[in-house]
């Protein structure tokens, strides 16, 4: 299974003004096409997870620095289309103090379809005749 390395964060290429703040954002959506039914795929969701590598973007003629890695579980898309987690962002075996929200979106779950049962109440009101 071939792999996938996603730079998430650059933090090189950010506004001065919002380079200063404590806890910025970043929006950042990647697709990524799969094949759901190789063998590989579903080991890896079953068992090894998603890890994620954020990136210090370096400048000229500098290297990207690592800042830390995050690991995600992703057991949840056997029943689940959709799996939401924070994470804490570590740096070898110690945390750094940040957490990168994690949102993994599947068309549907890979063992059939994500069924979610709701009860509602309905009020029907027919017309009934007027006796005069």
């Amino acid at each position: 299974m071939p792999r996938t390395m996603v730079s998430v964060v650059c933090l090189h290429s950010l506004p001065r003004f919002m380079s200063s703040l404590c806890a910025p954002e970043f929006n950042q959506s990647f697709t990524l096409n799969v094949n759901r039914n190789h063998r590989g795929f579903r080991r890896a969701v079953q068992s090894k997870g998603l890890k994620l590598e954020l990136l210090h973007k370096g400048g000229f003629l500098r290297s990207d620095k690592p800042i830390g890695t995050a690991h995600i579980k992703l057991e949840k898309l056997e029943t689940e289309s959709e799996v939401r987690e924070i994470v804490e962002v570590i740096d070898g075996r110690k945390p750094t103090g940040g957490r990168v929200e994690v949102r993994v979106r599947l068309r549907e779950p890979l063992s059939g379809q994500d069924l979610q049962t709701t009860t509602e109440r309905w009020l029907v009101l027919d017309q009934s005749q007027v006796l005069l």
